[in-house]
């Protein structure tokens, strides 16, 4: 089989092309335009009442857990017991005898608001519920806790 010298050209010039559009696609790839960049979900937090969470749970803790377990929630209470992390709080309406409350603990850069703090002072916190339960008494649980006041 022989091949005119026309014909050679032709052979070249579809390799060439073959290698420019090759090398274009690969550099498309390896350049790879990214997508446009995702917009953060806003974290939603419920406006919530200690004290409405603690009844909840005690009169039906499946549709406490599916309220509030894994979401942020805001709330006001006093403040129980101050602990080296964490503190407790108990409903703003307690009385001396309140056990069922909350545990707060603090992000790391709040962690030094302790010091600030005593027993019996009231602020609003917000953070994740991680659990709500207890033995005797009951506990809801925040993680990522914030001290907003």
């Amino acid at each position: 089989m022989t091949i005119a010298v026309g014909d050679l050209s032709m052979v070249r010039i579809k390799y060439i092309l073959l290698f420019v559009v090759s090398v274009m696609f690969m550099s498309g790839i390896a350049c790879g335009e990214s997508a446009p960049a995702a917009t953060p979900t806003p974290v939603v937090v419920i406006d919530a009442n200690l004290r409405n969470m603690l009844n909840l749970f005690e009169s039906n803790k499946i549709a406490a857990e599916a309220t509030y377990k894994g979401k942020w929630v805001e709330f006001s209470g006093r403040i129980s017991e101050i602990k080296e992390d964490k503190f407790d709080l108990i409903p703003m309406d307690s009385d001396e005898f309140q056990m069922s409350g909350a545990e707060c603990k603090l992000i790391k850069g709040q962690q030094s608001a302790i010091i600030e703090l005593r027993a019996d002072d009231r602020v609003t916190v917000t953070g994740k519920v991680k659990d709500i339960g207890g033995w005797l008494t009951t506990k809801v649980k925040l993680d990522n806790c914030q001290i907003v006041n």
